[in-house]
């Protein structure tokens, strides 16, 4: 069955309109890690231990939930993941 040009404008619209409500999304995204105070990179303690952050992840009602690589007895930084979940303060500079 072939479409008409009124289903064809419809799906070009709808097309768009997710375009954008994914650069919309992506927007909120980086403004949620504006407002986060923490980047990826930064120096983290949790438990006493020193963490560098990994991976950030905000929520809509304002928790930040970080990954981190611990430090080593060596002072390098090790490669295996941590989830310290919201259990972490940013280290003063």
């Amino acid at each position: 069955m072939k479409r008409s040009k009124e289903e064809d404008a419809i799906m070009s619209r709808i097309a768009n309109l997710e375009t954008e409500l994914k650069r919309q999304n992506k927007l909120l995204e980086e403004e949620r890690y504006r407002n986060a105070g923490i980047a990826i990179g930064d120096i983290v303690v949790s438990k006493g231990e020193r963490f560098r952050v990994a991976e950030v992840k905000t929520f809509s009602y304002g928790s930040v939930w970080v990954v981190g690589n611990a430090k080593k007895k060596d002072g390098s930084w090790g490669t295996a993941p941590r989830r310290l979940y919201s259990d972490w303060m940013k280290e003063q500079a």
